[in-house]
């Protein structure tokens, strides 16, 4: 016997229907594989997190040595003793403050997930790095006691001493190498190795006695003072020295995104007395400083860079362990940016590559040496940059240079 099927409306009911029931169904479905998911994220970071807990109690506990306070990227943790059984997070970042985990941000199971402030948040994983380590943050596992290398002489300052160190860097797309000086608080400070710059401190006639009444010896021995002032222990100086033109025309030179990485920053400047004692001529060093975007290298600079401790700094003081004074040779002399109080015309210099010395700021050349300027300037405590620091293969400073999620 024949049966009576569905009749076309029926048909079509039936696929509405099933096209209702999808649109609302597929999505909660969806949603609560999304949540699962990132409740998974979440629960392997928590138990990652509770693991280096684990981890930096132990250490403390064998070792008797706290972890500092600081952030640290995941891939750095083993260095510093911390080491998990549980799986870790492929990148990512966290903080550590007296002992626990107070803050992370990690990629797991291709979810990134952050906890700061007391709340966990999930997003997927767009791509783009959590971590790029800072210089610092890549050598401060290498941090010494002894010896050449780097060397941590106060909270938050650590500084290359030493005649062979590892602290090349230059900037990506650029020839120009540079060296690490130390790195302090929010900034690192970089030298200039190019010593090819023949100048005077400040060249004779640069200023006069009428504007100018601290530089009483401006037509024949230049004049001391680095920037302009009015008001330099009760005298004028209308005129910047000769140097610090030349340091302004070489700042506004460089490359855009060369000079977007240069921060605003002090340099000591204060005058250093001769036959000082040690003590005495670093607080007198620290004592004035300027505020620009480039300088040159200051005389703490120059005595830090050593690993000696000095009595005394009078005409020469022979420093022969210090990479930064091997920047000239037996044949130049560098610029500092401190003067000598005596007068008005000495300024600190490396000389010959083997100590320091006042010399008169007209000088451009003596005996079989010439005076040259070596740009200095700071950048970014979390300036990024790949390389090792080593001649061969320098830190490069690239385009994205700043860790997005630090601090």
């Amino acid at each position: 016997m024949w049966k009576k099927g569905f009749t076309l409306i029926e048909v079509l009911a039936v696929i509405v229907i099933l096209a209702i029931l999808a649109v609302l169904v597929v999505p909660m479905i969806s949603n609560t594989i999304e949540n699962s998911k990132q409740n998974s994220a979440k629960v392997s970071a928590q138990n990652y997190i509770d693991a280096v807990n684990t981890a930096i109690a132990a250490r403390q506990v064998n070792t008797e040595t706290a972890i500092a306070n600081d952030t640290y990227y995941i891939s750095a943790l083993e260095k510093i003793g911390i080491k998990v059984e549980v799986t870790s997070p492929t990148d990512g970042e966290l903080t550590i403050e007296n002992g626990n985990v107070t803050y992370y941000y990690v990629l797991v199971q291709n979810y990134k997930v952050k906890y700061e402030n007391g709340a966990v948040t999930v997003e997927k994983n767009d791509g783009i790095s959590i971590s790029k380590p800072s210089i610092l943050n890549s050598v401060i596992d290498k941090v010494v006691t002894s010896g050449n290398g780097l060397y941590k002489t106060a909270d938050n300052t650590y500084i290359y001493r030493g005649s062979t160190v590892d602290n090349y860097i230059k900037f990506k797309d650029d020839n120009n190498i540079y060296r690490i000086i130390g790195f302090y608080d929010d900034a690192i400070k970089l030298v200039s190795t190019d010593i090819t710059h023949n100048l005077a401190y400040d060249n004779i006639n640069n200023r006069n006695t009428a504007t100018s009444t601290y530089c009483v010896t401006a037509s024949t021995s230049g004049c001391n003072y680095f920037a302009t002032s009015s008001n330099y222990n009760g005298k004028t100086i209308a005129n910047d020295s000769t140097i610090k033109v030349y340091l302004d025309n070489w700042y506004n030179s460089l490359d855009t995104n060369i000079k977007s990485k240069i921060i605003i920053h002090n340099f000591n400047n204060g005058t250093v007395t001769m036959n000082s004692d040690m003590t005495t001529a670093l607080q007198e060093d620290a004592a004035t400083t300027y505020n620009g975007y480039v300088a040159l290298i200051s005389f703490s600079d120059a005595v830090h860079s050593s690993l000696r401790n000095y009595l005394s700094f009078g005409t020469s003081v022979a420093i022969n362990d210090s990479y930064l004074l091997k920047l000239a040779d037996a044949k130049s002399q560098i610029w500092m940016m401190n003067s000598q109080p005596a007068n008005t015309w000495d300024i600190w210099a490396i000389n010959y590559g083997t100590g320091i010395g006042p010399r008169k700021a007209s000088r451009t050349d003596q005996l079989t040496s010439k005076f040259y300027v070596v740009p200095s300037f700071y950048i970014s405590i979390n300036t990024y940059a790949s390389g090792s620091g080593t001649i061969d293969d320098p830190f490069i400073i690239v385009k994205w240079d700043f860790i997005s999620f630090f601090y």
